[in-house]
């Protein structure tokens, strides 16, 4: 494989190059892990000769040179190549190389092998939690399933929930092969701290001499307690002093009524309060921009209609940006 300190010669019509070596062996590595190594290609001829674009037929695998290389007599060009390892007791992946001593000729391809083993690990059912829309004060699980192999067993030692309000609880059994099968049940109990899309990671701690740390993605989304659709009022193109009328929705989060009520609306724009066909409260927006005024009589016209909702026991402040474009009858 080796030839002391020459290298392994390639012909490459008339020139020969020269490999360090042709195969490299990690050995035993931690699972998961990323891997590098180097090659060195010397070109020991008088002509130059092409290096194409090294081919990895596996994605996990790369290397430094992402196109055709000239190398030039006497000058060595050391391949630098990364590997993702993967959850596999052993692996063996290639790097192909293409040699040309010329424009048309026929190229020389030599296989570059390299190789380890690993241990497998803990097998996990899944490492994502999705709650999907939930709504404070109520409570959520999700399962996840980690189970032991011979060649990574463990316990749960802890969990890290970092800011999300999610607690957990341990099931533990002993499967037919004697290995540790562990049920743990998420609970998340959200509040009104976390409106909107949420996207973290938690934590769980295991006494593995391998993998001790289990990141497991979360994700859920809190609805505020009352929508506006739509949140802006577009009247677009109005014709001046034709009146234009557009509505707003008010959708609470759970079932239930929504009272409003609107301060002094902006100029031209007068409203009313009603409800669509399925109970939820609307408000009814009419628009007539004036001859006179402040505002010009074509352009841009922006407005804010400014009041306050009541979603049970609770009353919060409104606000409805409007916009439209006054144009000329």
């Amino acid at each position: 494989m080796t030839n002391g300190n020459q290298g392994i010669p390639v012909h490459v019509g008339k020139c020969i190059v020269r490999l360090d070596k042709i195969y490299h062996n990690f050995g035993e590595i931690k699972p998961n892990s990323k891997l590098e190594c180097t090659f060195r290609i010397t070109n020991t001829g008088r002509v130059p000769v092409e290096l194409g674009k090294p081919i990895t037929p596996c994605t996990c695998t790369s290397t430094l040179i992402q196109e055709s290389t000239k190398l030039q007599p006497g000058t060595t060009l050391p391949l630098g190549v990364s590997l993702q390892s993967r959850n596999v007791a052993g692996f063996q992946h290639l790097v192909l190389l293409r040699f040309r001593e010329k424009e048309g000729s026929l190229p020389r391809q030599v296989s570059l092998s390299l190789f380890g083993s690993q241990r497998e690990l803990k097998r996990i059912s899944t490492n994502m939690l999705n709650f999907g829309i939930v709504i404070p004060g109520r409570s959520y699980s999700r399962t996840v399933l980690m189970e032991e192999v011979a060649t990574d067993r463990f316990s749960i030692k802890g969990f890290a929930p970092g800011k999300y309000p999610i607690t957990y609880k341990v099931e533990e059994k002993i499967g037919s092969e004697g290995y540790h099968l562990y049920r743990i049940v998420f609970e998340l109990t959200p509040d009104d701290t976390l409106i909107g899309k949420q996207d973290g990671q938690i934590m769980l701690m295991t006494d593995s001499r391998f993998a001790p740390e289990v990141p497991i993605d979360l994700a859920f989304e809190v609805p505020p307690l009352l929508s506006l659709q739509p949140s802006i009022l577009s009247f677009g193109d109005v014709y001046v002093e034709k009146p234009v009328e557009r509505w707003v929705r008010f959708v609470p989060r759970t079932a239930g009524h929504v009272s409003v009520e609107i301060d002094t609306p902006p100029p031209g724009v007068k409203v009313r309060i009603g409800e669509s066909s399925n109970g939820q409260t609307e408000l009814y927006v009419t628009l007539s921009l004036p001859k006179t005024g402040t505002w010009k009589e074509t352009g841009i016209w922006k407005g804010t209609i400014k009041g306050k909702a009541r979603v049970g026991e609770r009353t919060l402040p409104i606000e409805i940006p409007c916009v439209a474009v006054g144009i000329e009858s």
